[in-house]
């Protein structure tokens, strides 16, 4: 056998090898060449990334100090205006800008009115001219920088408007522009000049390099031919025992005898050490195999623990689309139930077999494709929002494997809600800038609409044909759609356009009669449709908008003057009685809308459960809008801010107690104001976890009343005694203990009384009666 490998390595390896190490030299060398002018290379980008980088920084450096320059000349701007903006002074404010304009890089000053988007004064710059009005304005400030402060009055800090500044800065860029390609021209000489000098030097290098090559070829052949056919002979032999052992056909290796220095010699070594610690190896493997399964267990279960944790649900299933065992337990929460074994079409369509088979089909056609981009597009073609239990849920589909898919399940509950109230108000606020924009407009728009709802069925004429009055109707109801659009005024158009609708149907309808028009007329709540909308608008204005419609407004503090004058003229007279009705009537005069009183408090309650983190419907405070109380009343209102706070921190629970508990996730506060039996009932309700009687009842003993004889109404009424909270902890919204008493306090300068119903998950509720 020695023999055979002793030609082939004369014949197959000695004679390649010198072919082989020549070749390699060739291609060594030529290597050294490439990594010479790589290098060199690489070192002038080096040197040209390098300057070209400085070179920026400088630039940046030079824009950020004319930036800063303009932003305190801006700065300057804002201060110098502030006082004739102000004053409404434009002739001056004119002057200091066209001064700020002959800054070589500014363009053009802008200042505007706080609560304006017209331009209050400006300046335009064209070539050398200054211009107040410039036509192409717009096309120029789109080709220009700006800078934006806004103008406030330094004696109270008052925001009056703000000012921009149009700047050029391609001024400066030109110039580092022309200086960069001087740079350019400077290295490239530079460059060009090194290549020829290291060209001269590879020369030289390569003479040197095939000399010692030669050398090195020679002692190649000569060492391979000595040295390497006999310990390989030897290491052959040793390789053959070491083999056999590890395949268990001999009980033991020889050891591999070669004492030399060179690498046979440590390779010889090298397998020796391993032939003595193979028994040791294959102990260690038998160890592994029997903690294997054990040690696949242990990091299945952690990987479990994860998924658990995450506030998403997981779950997986194969080609036969039924659930796997294995799943998170989010997704118990969100299905309400055990889903391993169930198919997932099934679970996510329970009552649709049609979108059901889309789905399942849609699936089963992703089995087994590899093409990822036709993967992507089919699954966009899936469903990815569904309404399960209540809630608003995101999946997301994931081919794990070829046979394999994961749905990811996320409850977007809270970001829905959230969407839906910021598309409410962003409507609602359109309407009062419609509003407010051409009040008189609106006015005019809503007296048409009242005398219209007035009219009633006398719309009808009744000595025309039904088809005749439908399509006035029609026209008539169609028009003001169209004006209260105009006015951003969604539900009244939104239902004018049901209305609309009927008509629409009547008029292809046979069966039609002046009869049945002047029913049609009678079911539609007009008036009502349009009240909604001004309440919603009053909410947010008030009433004084509607109070200066045609009204003269005389200030409360007029009433007492002339309430004084009155009594002093019936004192000197000696006619008091003559004239005590009168000053009675003025004193009612003063007498102020409840509902006014209960403005703040809508907006304590967002305020509050934004801060606590929890979700609460809009307060609306139920009450007439006629609905006067005097002036004495109103220390008890404000003290009421109490039993507001106490409603959302105590009451109210966090969206996942909600659900546990099988309540609708976002919580209810109401308030409503009537009057009976010349009492005024005000009351306050929460649809929270009630009061704890418990905890009161420790509360109260640990201060050291005894509460075993009293009612349950009795024990209620101790959460009004200083220093008795529910709370466990003390914050600044509430807990202290001294709150309600505040509120029991006013509320017995009035002679009034408290009911309190409460009942545990239902909410509680505070029934307030003052006497008139």
């Amino acid at each position: 056998m020695f023999q055979n490998i002793k030609m082939k390595l004369t014949y197959r390896i000695i004679i390649p090898l010198v072919l082989i190490v020549t070749i390699l030299f060739t291609i060594l060398l030529l290597f050294f060449i490439n990594s010479e002018k790589k290098i060199m290379k690489e070192a002038q980008e080096r040197n040209f990334t390098k300057i070209i980088e400085q070179f920026e920084k400088d630039k940046q450096i030079r824009l950020q100090e004319e930036k800063k320059s303009l932003e305190f000349i801006t700065k300057t701007i804002s201060r110098v205006s502030s006082k004739y903006l102000y004053d409404f002074d434009i002739e001056s404010i004119g002057r200091t800008l066209k001064n700020f304009l002959e800054v070589a890089n500014i363009k053009a000053i802008e200042v505007y009115e706080k609560g304006s988007s017209d331009i209050f004064y400006a300046l335009y710059k064209e070539g050398k001219s200054i211009k107040r009005d410039f036509k192409n304005a717009n096309t120029l400030k789109k080709s220009l920088k700006s800078i934006m402060q806004d103008i406030y009055w330094e004696e109270n800090n008052l925001n009056l408007g703000f000012v921009v500044v149009y700047y050029d800065d391609k001024e400066i860029i030109s110039q580092f522009k022309k200086s960069e390609d001087t740079l350019f021209k400077k290295l490239e000489q530079s460059n060009k000049k090194q290549e020829e000098d290291t060209n001269s030097a590879i020369l030289n290098q390569i003479f040197i390099l095939v000399l010692i090559a030669l050398i090195l070829f020679v002692m190649v052949f000569y060492l391979t031919y000595k040295r390497v056919l006999n310990p390989l002979k030897i290491l052959n032999n040793g390789l053959n025992d070491f083999f056999l052992f590890l395949q268990n056909k001999k009980d033991y290796a020889n050891a591999i005898e070669i004492d030399t220095d060179d690498e046979f010699g440590k390779m010889a070594k090298s397998l020796n050490e391993n032939i003595s610690v193979s028994a040791k190896l294959h102990e260690e493997i038998f160890q592994l195999n029997t903690n294997l399964e054990e040690r696949i267990l242990e990091r299945t279960k952690k990987i479990s623990t994860l998924l658990d944790n995450a506030d998403q649900g997981f779950l997986s299933f194969s080609k036969n689309l039924v659930i796997d065992q294995e799943y998170s337990q989010e997704c118990e929460k969100i299905f309400k139930k055990n889903i391993a074994g169930l198919k997932i079409g099934k679970l996510l369509y329970s009552e649709n077999e049609e979108k059901r088979e889309f789905f399942e089909e849609t699936l089963s056609s992703l089995f087994g494709e590899s093409n990822e981009l036709k993967i992507k597009n089919i699954l966009s073609l899936l469903q990815n929002e569904f309404r399960i239990n209540r809630k608003a849920i995101h999946v997301k589909y994931k081919l794990v494997e070829a046979d394999r898919f994961m749905l990811i399940f996320t409850d977007i509950t809270a970001q829905k809600i959230l969407e839906k109230r910021v598309l409410k108000e962003r409507d609602t606020l359109k309407m009062i800038v419609s509003v407010i924009t051409d009040s008189d407009e609106f006015f005019e728009l809503i007296d048409e609409f009242e005398n219209f709802c007035k009219k009633g069925e006398a719309i009808i004429d009744k000595s025309k044909t039904a088809l005749n009055n439908t399509t006035i109707l029609y026209r008539t109801i169609h028009t003001f759609k169209g004006l209260f659009s105009q006015k951003e005024m969604k539900f009244v158009v939104k239902k004018l356009h049901e209305f609309e609708s009927l008509l629409s149907k009547l008029l292809k309808s046979q069966d039609n009669s002046n009869a049945y028009l002047v029913e049609l007329i009678k079911s539609a709540d007009f008036k009502t449709y349009l009240d909604e909308e001004l309440n919603t608008i009053k909410s947010i204005l008030g009433d004084e908008l509607f109070n200066k419609r045609g009204k003269i407004v005389v200030e409360e503090e007029t009433l007492s003057k002339i309430e004084d004058e009155i009594y002093k003229i019936s004192q000197k007279s000696g006619l008091f009685k003559e004239y005590e009705h009168v000053i009675e009537d003025i004193k009612s005069l003063k007498n102020r809308p409840i509902y006014l009183m209960f403005n703040s408090y809508a907006k304590l309650v967002s305020q509050l459960s934004a801060q606590l983190n929890k979700h609460i419907y809009p307060l609306d405070v139920i009450v007439s809008k006629d609905l006067l109380v005097k002036e004495e009343i109103k220390p008890f209102i404000k003290s009421l801010v109490h039993v507001f706070r106490n409603c959302v921190d105590h009451g109210i629970e966090s969206m996942e107690e909600r659900f546990e508990k099988d309540k609708d996730e976002i919580g209810t506060i109401s308030c409503s104001i009537f009057e009976e039996n010349e009492e005024l009932h005000i009351l306050i309700a929460d649809d929270g976890k009630g009061i704890d009687l418990d905890k009161l009842t420790l509360k109260a003993k640990s201060l050291g009343i005894d509460t075993s004889k009293m009612k349950k109404e009795d024990i209620l009424e101790l959460i009004f005694k200083d220093k008795i909270s529910t709370s466990d902890e003390v914050s600044s919204i509430s807990g202290r203990g001294i709150g309600m008493s505040a509120v029991k306090d006013e509320l017995e300068k009035l002679n009034g009384n408290v009911n309190i119903t409460t009942q545990k998950d239902i909410g509680t509720t505070f029934e307030f009666i003052i006497p008139k």
